[in-house]
């Protein structure tokens, strides 16, 4: 095996990857990489998920670039990008911290996935719909990897107090910014129309379809899928005999 040469991002003409082996197979920038994974565990440390497990934060960025990198992304801002794409949103971070430390074209991309401050929630996602299409190629790559990664945290683990409905309604609001960022990456439509046609979660006892307005219409579940179900229900089943604490978020 030939060993992975980190040069700087720099040393790249097309600012993407670092240097390529003789087979012209392309070596990603990876001392780059782990520097902006360390910045983003360091900034999100005392963060956790609102699901039931309250699983650390830093795991939904890490998710985010590794489905990017799994369905062909190379990029490696874009990468960055998606490791950084919640820390100006979400922790004390701003935009110039991030151009100092990883460059303009990351800092770009991380603007472009950063809602504004001071909206609701309702707000953000009507304005995610109205500027998907509007976005950079990268940007629209992140907000894909974002989406997905968390249609896959509630098909496993729902955000503690959502409703079905509520759950519902995320998984057609996913799908309409999706839709219009799909274009920039047609290989990510596999894993979304699995989970918009054919997938459930469990809450309380009972499956619900994730987008209810898809798929089957006669509510016919595939074996595999009604095994999963299965699953789900019997680990909360278990879970509740275990019994669980309120996770506290920061």
């Amino acid at each position: 095996m030939s060993p992975i040469k980190l040069d700087s991002p720099a040393s790249s003409p097309q600012g993407e990857l670092s240097s390529q082996e003789e087979t012209g197979k392309p070596v990603l920038d990876v001392a780059t990489l782990l520097k902006t994974m360390d910045f983003a565990a360091t900034k999100h440390e005392n963060q956790r998920r609102k699901n039931k497990h309250a699983t650390p934060y830093i795991n939904h960025p890490l998710g985010v670039a590794n489905i990017l990198s799994t369905y062909g992304v190379t990029h490696l801002a874009t990468l960055q990008a998606a490791v950084l794409h919640d820390t100006v949103e979400d922790t004390d971070t701003d935009i110039e911290e991030i151009a100092r430390e990883f460059g303009d074209e990351v800092a770009r991309i991380v603007e472009e996935c950063t809602d504004p401050p001071d909206m609701s929630a309702r707000a953000r996602k009507d304005l995610q719909v109205a500027t998907a299409a509007k976005k950079s190629k990268e940007a629209q790559q992140v907000k894909l990897g974002d989406k997905l990664h968390n249609l896959r945290s509630i098909l496993e683990d729902p955000p503690v107090g959502w409703t079905a409905k509520r759950c519902q309604d995320y998984f057609r609001w996913a799908k309409n910014v999706t839709d219009i960022c799909l274009p920039s990456l047609p290989l990510i439509q596999i894993p979304l129309d699995e989970i918009y046609l054919k997938r459930h979660f469990v809450l309380d006892g009972k499956a619900y379809k994730c987008h209810p307005d898809l798929g089957d219409k006669t509510g016919k579940i595939s074996d595999e899928e009604q095994r999963r179900i299965k699953s789900l229900i019997e680990r909360e089943k278990r879970e509740k005999k275990r019994g669980w604490e309120s996770p506290i978020y920061t």
